[in-house]
């Protein structure tokens, strides 16, 4: 049998399950635009049958850039995510994405990360701390600052191309005085509209955070978004934080699951 552990599995895990049971999902239900096998001990004990719906699946993911592939499960690459590069006339140059990592629109909280992990989870799951090296221990916890692109670079993993994690003096840029900070309501989602002078901007939902308990803090009140920069105490790692009439660098435990929003460096 075969046990479904990514993302490409789960949406396999929906079309047997559906191709077995009907069209009526009594088993899924939608979450950020993904299919989610949830509450369900589900194993395949047809492995013909799994095969047969992962070769449908990838044939029509193909063409489909918010459906998940496994590149390295599939044999073949993983298209594009639908992600756009907001010039907002920085000095620097420095382009932001439109939407935080792992997000099906720029609405969207997208996934939560702990610090130096390149596996994310959405809003509601859990971390499993035991499977966490990048967190406060001494043990295999990282030493020194991500490196953007490197593989510790959530953003680069996730999107490819020439994205990257924000340093601290690109999130000091964003929230200088070259932006214009608006709290508003947006398509239903309380956060943050940074607006340049180029008529160009970006939103920063108000996603929270995920602490050690695996409760999620701050949503829809504030957002956080990791930078590539270890705090001067070695547990923890500087953030942005934002919240109404405060938009700044902070530092939280390593531990916590915060969004990452991309760049593209000028």
């Amino acid at each position: 049998s075969i046990e479904p552990t990514s993302d490409e599995d789960v949406w396999v895990a929906a079309a047997v399950i559906l191709s077995r049971e009907g069209s009526d999902g009594k088993h899924l239900r939608s979450s950020q635009n993904l299919i989610i096998v949830k509450d369900l001990d589900f194993l395949f004990d047809d492995t013909e049958h799994y095969e047969n719906c992962r070769k449908s699946y990838m044939k029509a993911a193909a063409s489909r850039s918010d459906w998940p592939i496994d590149a390295s499960r599939s044999g073949g690459s993983t298209p594009a995510p639908v992600i756009n590069a907001i010039d907002l006339g920085l000095p620097s140059g420095t382009l932001w994405a439109d939407r935080n990592v792992g997000a099906s629109s720029p609405f969207d909280y997208g996934k939560y990360f702990q610090w130096g992990a390149t596996k994310g989870i959405n809003y509601g799951d859990s971390f499993d701390f035991n499977e966490q090296q990048y967190n406060n221990t001494p043990a295999g916890s990282l030493s020194y600052d991500i490196v953007q692109g490197g593989p510790n670079d959530a953003a680069r993993r996730a999107l490819g191309g020439s994205w990257g994690m924000p340093t601290n003096e690109q999130i000091e840029e964003l929230f200088g005085r070259y932006t214009i900070k608006t709290w508003t309501v947006v398509d239903g989602v309380y956060g943050c509209l940074i607006s340049a002078s180029n008529g160009n901007s970006i939103f920063l939902p108000a996603a929270g955070y995920a602490n050690e308990n695996n409760e999620f803090e701050g949503v829809g009140e504030s957002g956080l978004f990791w930078s590539t920069k270890l705090s001067s105490n070695p547990i923890s790692a500087n953030n942005a934080t934002y919240m109404e009439g405060n938009e700044d660098i902070d530092s939280m435990a390593r531990y916590n699951g915060l969004s990452i929003r991309p760049v593209q460096n000028g």
